[in-house]
């Protein structure tokens, strides 16, 4: 809007009030796909740009504690930080090929430990512990 108001010099006022009426309506329009674009972008790529900021935040703090070999336990605390980064990468990995799973079974030293289900509603998704 404000590029055409400063490079616009062939309209008339009228015309880019009567187009910032429409962003607006497009904007509160379900339907509209400026619409479908923000909501696109405030929920999934936000989620996505979240999950990979965690993910190097922990790789980060299992370098600094692993650089430091004053720090009591650091081994061990090292190598679960980077065995947890390493599975949330695979996990990241595996819903990335098989997006359309709706239910996912999580198995830990070889039981299931519990079943994570999306649900195909914008309602947040289930867990239900294995029995």
């Amino acid at each position: 809007m404000r590029y055409a108001r400063r490079n616009g010099k062939k309209f008339k006022e009228s015309d880019f009030v009567s187009l910032q009426q429409r962003l607006n309506e497009m904007i509160h329009e379900d339907t509209s796909e400026l619409h479908t674009l923000i909501a696109t972008v405030s929920t999934e790529s936000l989620a996505k740009i979240k999950q990979e900021v965690s993910i190097r935040y922990l790789e980060l703090l299992a370098k600094q504690i692993s650089d430091n070999p004053q720090e009591r336990n650091y081994d061990r605390r090292s190598i679960y930080l980077h065995t947890l980064t390493t599975r949330l990468k695979k996990i990241k990995e595996y819903l990335l090929a098989y997006p359309n799973d709706t239910e996912y079974q999580v198995y830990y030293d070889g039981s299931m430990i519990l079943t994570f289900r999306l649900n195909q509603t914008k309602r947040p998704p289930t867990l239900r512990r294995a029995a």
